[in-house]
């Protein structure tokens, strides 16, 4: 019997404000971003999780509303290299980010930004 099995954990719609956009004067206010957070990792032979959905939960929060952002690619590519740095058992990872309103005249569904290999 293997020792792991790979599993894949889907966190979908986390809500968070954050400071994001191409001018000083749109960073200045709250942004709705909706991540969606794909990884594989591995279950060991005790049936538990190496990883835990909370912890990157977590810690994506953390990264978003750690600094203002540029863009959504900026923000999304600095949360990817943090997570697979403080999570080395994460085997695949991909990260979706929905601006949900983002400041265009009828624009009504916002704009998504995916990224990774999972």
């Amino acid at each position: 019997m293997a020792s792991h099995i790979k599993h894949k954990i889907i966190i979908k719609d986390l809500t968070i404000p954050v400071h994001l956009g191409m001018t000083i004067e749109e960073q200045k206010h709250l942004q709705e971003v909706r991540w969606t957070i794909q990884f594989t990792a591995v279950i060991g032979e005790d049936r538990k999780p190496l990883v835990c959905y909370k912890e990157v939960s977590d810690r994506i929060k953390s990264y978003s509303q750690s600094d203002k952002f540029s863009s959504m690619e900026e923000l999304v590519l600095f949360c990817y290299d943090k997570i697979k740095k403080d999570f080395p058992k994460i085997k695949s990872l991909s990260l979706n980010l929905h601006k949900v309103s983002p400041p265009l005249k009828d624009l009504s569904g916002g704009v998504f930004f995916e990224y990774g290999d999972c």
